[in-house]
């Protein structure tokens, strides 16, 4: 619970923990969460009025929880910041603290920035770690938190401010310009710099004057660089955006793409317009991106029609050799389907249809930013159990995010339409996912030998004829037994249908009815 007095390091700070001890059940734990809850009660209308006013804060200002969740802090040493924060052109915040104290302004920079920039922690335990972080990184006064813009060439500021309005300020200067701000008069340049370098136009349409920071951040991400040419248009007029032939905007903020035609490789002098139909935030308009900057070409449109390898190519079986190539290292979501793969009619007649709705899928995701692949999960059992999917959910799906190391299990029947509706879910932080603790790797692993439900057990026990009748005298007790208590059971339940009995009566059956329970 909020207590500004309390202080610890990270998120204990400001709040103070309740131990609940008592017995589990409904009413007691009412009354206990009860003398933690506000006297001000919020109504439905009132909810929906703040939710509203949240979501159009300036900026994305409130993340929703699953953006936060997509997310993933990272810790960091002296072995490792080099290739984590100085060669990786994402901008990012690291946390650089000594002996744990946390920077009073660090959870919520967290909170605020953690689906959009890299954050990690530095923390300084012994004398190694404390030259690196004064001699190498400059640093004085410990904790402090430091900004790495994106690019190439990294520097690195200490953030001066002592409040989070004027923290939010300094980072939102440190991210590079990339984008250009046009207007009426200068769009038609912006156009034909696109035609120039040869990529596609993408153009953020705003009624306010200062440019939105998850835009900022898109245009900076390594993924779209030299793929994107990026525009920001500040409050332009219903006319102006009518003369420029750009589609409708029913509401602000509004992205379009526009993307060169070409006929024979030669460009047309036309431009094809895509509008951004989803509200726009730091996941969405990089999906979008993504999708801009890496099209389908005819061929491979034509391909797709003639059921061809797509984009995305042929849908793969993840294997030890190929999976993280083809998910672990990529960005966006990895949806991973676990099938049997068994050696039965009954298994193989399954597996044709799963995986012509899994290519189906597959080939409709070209050019987006996931990707769709199967495993026999019976055969990859520790692989999947990782993901916390048992031998008894199969057939089922994860959608796994590498990039943060989360995953969400499918929620809702095994076909295309939950799937491909879960994904969105997902992707839109609609679904809140599971932290994996290490990259998994399907085995490399010979799924022959695997035993799998349904398979006859080879007769090698080693038992006798004679052990063998015995054995089966005892299980045919056993049945005998059993349909006797069912019967006794169904009697007993039939009876109360005829009417009530006696009190005497109830308990004789409420006893046979434990009895009967106990020997079952």
């Amino acid at each position: 619970t909020p207590n500004s007095k309390t202080t610890g390091p990270g998120i204990l700070q400001g709040f103070e923990k309740n131990i609940y001890t008592e017995q589990i059940s409904f009413d007691n734990l009412k009354e206990y969460l009860n003398t933690f809850a506000s006297e001000e009660k919020i109504d439905k209308k009132e909810r929906k009025r703040r939710a509203k006013e949240s979501n159009s804060k300036e900026e994305s200002g409130n993340p929703q929880l699953g953006d936060i969740l997509l997310a993933k802090t990272f810790n960091v040493g002296v072995d490792d910041f080099q290739e984590r924060i100085l060669d990786d052109e994402r901008m990012a915040l690291v946390h650089i603290t000594q002996g744990g104290e946390a920077h009073p302004l660090w959870d919520k920079l967290a909170l605020h920035y953690n689906h959009i920039l890299s954050l990690a922690t530095f923390d300084v335990t012994d004398d190694e770690e404390l030259k690196y972080a004064t001699k190498h990184l400059g640093v004085k006064n410990f904790p402090v938190v430091k900004i790495f813009p994106a690019g190439e060439e990294k520097f690195d500021t200490p953030l001066k401010s002592t409040n989070i309005a004027e923290a939010k300020e300094e980072i939102y200067d440190a991210m590079p310009e990339k984008i250009m701000t046009v207007n009426a008069n200068t769009i038609s340049m912006f156009f034909s710099a696109s035609h120039t370098k040869k990529i596609p136009s993408i153009c953020l349409l705003h009624n306010r004057e200062r440019m939105p920071m998850f835009y900022r951040a898109i245009a900076g991400h390594p993924a779209l660089k030299d793929k994107v040419n990026f525009g920001f248009f500040p409050k332009p007029t219903a006319d102006t955006i009518t003369q420029l032939g750009l589609p409708a905007v029913a509401k602000f903020p509004s992205i379009f793409a526009a993307i060169a035609e070409e006929q024979d490789g030669e460009p047309t002098g036309n431009m094809q317009i895509m509008q951004m139909n989803q509200d726009p935030n730091f996941y969405t308009a990089l999906q979008f991106a993504y999708q801009v900057g890496n099209p389908v070409t005819e061929e491979q449109a034509r391909q797709s029609q003639q059921g061809e390898a797509t984009l995305v190519g042929e849908l793969p079986k993840y294997t030890n050799e190929n999976f993280k190539e083809l998910c672990a290292s990529k960005l966006g979501a990895c949806v991973i389907a676990f099938l049997d793969d068994g050696p039965s009619e009954e298994a193989q007649a399954k597996m044709a249809d799963h995986l012509a709705m899994l290519t189906d899928l597959h080939k409709k995701s070209a050019g987006q930013a996931v990707r769709y692949g199967w495993v026999d999960g019976i055969c990859q059992h520790n692989f999947a159990s990782k993901f916390q999917v048992s031998d008894i959910q199969i057939p089922t799906a994860v959608v796994y995010v590498p990039s943060k190391d989360k995953f969400a299990p499918l929620i809702g029947t095994f076909d295309a339409s939950s799937i491909e509706s879960f994904t969105g879910r997902v992707l839109r932080g609609k679904v809140i996912p599971y932290d994996i603790n290490e990259t998994p790797e399907p085995e490399d692993i010979d799924c022959s030998t695997i035993f799998r439900p349904g398979d006859q057990v080879a007769d090698d026990s080693g038992l006798s004829e004679e052990d063998d009748e015995i054995l089966k005298e005892i299980l045919e007790e056993e049945r005998k037994r059993k349909e006797e208590l069912e019967r006794e059971l169904e009697e007993e339940f039939g009876s109360k249908k005829k009417g009530k009995k006696g009190k005497k009566g109830k308990k004789g059956k409420k006893k046979g009815k434990k009895a009967a329970k106990e020997d079952l």
